[in-house]
């Protein structure tokens, strides 16, 4: 039970290699690339990553932020710069609390929670890190207590950082419950089978929102436009809704864009 390292534009292959070492030093194994730079398959990935060539092979391909996530229901951004953006700030302890805590909600309580969940960390490129688009598919952030003006890593550093604090977190609760304040409600599902919707269900349905007020004169023009989408977008994401929550949202929706018609 690991959560997915996705690598969001990477640069070079090199630290795409020696991320997959970071990860196989702490037991992870599934690794998402998003639009790398140089081109896959790299052979310099597969040089750099000595002892985790495997994780580098089985690495999944994608062409967007989005598409990488759509899976998953919780969803965390690492950045070394302070961003004007209403989440919560994890340490890279607390991050890994955190998820653990929501991995471990689903099935408690009974056979009827379904399935398993999916939980993602996004590392940005090298040159300049995440973008707020990239951001914007995430419920919270990661940030480490570095040094003011020396708080920005090399790629595997950062992936080994949080690698090894889920190992360090996850062997302390080893047979236990998680218990820490930092963690005490994120993700946690609201009774037994209702579990947290995956990000692709929640973009459809912010998408049938943002289409929805296309036609009433809500924008004032294609900045105010851009604003909304990331501003409902957030919204979405931290509010860590559950799939009957979802449906009922969509319910809710239709009934008005019905009434609309009407």
């Amino acid at each position: 039970m690991f959560p997915i390292v996705v690598l969001v534009r990477p640069q070079m292959g090199e630290n795409i290699g020696m991320s997959a070492r970071a990860m196989g030093n702490c037991g992870f194994r599934e690794l998402r690339i998003v639009s790398p730079r140089d081109g896959w398959p790299s052979e310099s990935a597969l040089s750099a990553a000595r002892g985790a060539v495997a994780i580098v092979e089985g690495a999944r391909m994608f062409g967007s932020v989005g598409a990488a996530v759509a899976d998953c229901s919780r969803v965390l951004a690492t950045s070394a710069r302070v961003r004007d953006r209403n989440m919560r700030v994890y340490s890279p302890e607390g991050a890994a609390l955190s998820l653990l805590s929501s991995m471990r909600g689903v099935g408690e309580g009974g056979d009827d929670a379904g399935g398993e969940v999916r939980c993602c960390v996004l590392f940005g490129p090298e040159n300049n890190g995440l973008e707020n688009e990239d951001i914007s598919y995430a419920d919270g952030m990661v940030r480490a207590d570095l040094a003011t003006g020396s708080c920005s890593m090399n790629l595997a550093m950062a992936v080994f950082l949080f690698c090894w604090e889920w190992r360090r977190v996850t062997n302390v609760a080893e047979g236990e419950e998680a218990s820490s304040e930092e963690a005490s409600s994120e993700g946690e599902l609201r009774e037994s089978g209702d579990r947290l919707a995956e990000r692709g269900s929640v973009v459809r349905f912010l998408r049938r929102v943002e289409g929805a007020l296309e036609g009433r004169s809500f924008y004032r023009g294609s900045g105010s436009r851009e604003e909304v989408r990331l501003n409902l977008r957030a919204l979405g994401m931290r509010a860590g809704a559950s799939e009957q929550e979802l449906r009922t949202l969509e319910g809710v929706l239709s009934a008005l864009l019905r009434e609309k018609r009407d």
